[in-house]
């Protein structure tokens, strides 16, 4: 439909619906890395995880992200 009429339909999808999907996945997939893959992970990847959460959360994604990719993996 939308490649027919040309009409973007974001357009008619309320903000508050969009900010709650993105709040849902965010908070499901936050739920899922660190609490319920507690049991999979060792303890220094868990605890590597939870300091990249952690550092996202005080001093932004990009440096989090750096951050993770400076753990060393055994």
């Amino acid at each position: 439909i939308v490649l027919l009429f040309k009409v973007p339909l974001l357009a008619y999808t309320p903000r508050p619906a969009m900010g709650g999907l993105l709040l849902f996945l965010g908070s499901s997939l936050l739920r899922e890395w660190v609490f319920e893959n507690r049991s999979r992970l060792s303890r220094v990847d868990h605890g590597s995880l939870i300091v990249i959460v952690l550092a996202i959360a005080t001093v932004g994604f990009v440096q989090g992200v750096g951050l993770g990719g400076e753990v060393p993996v055994a």
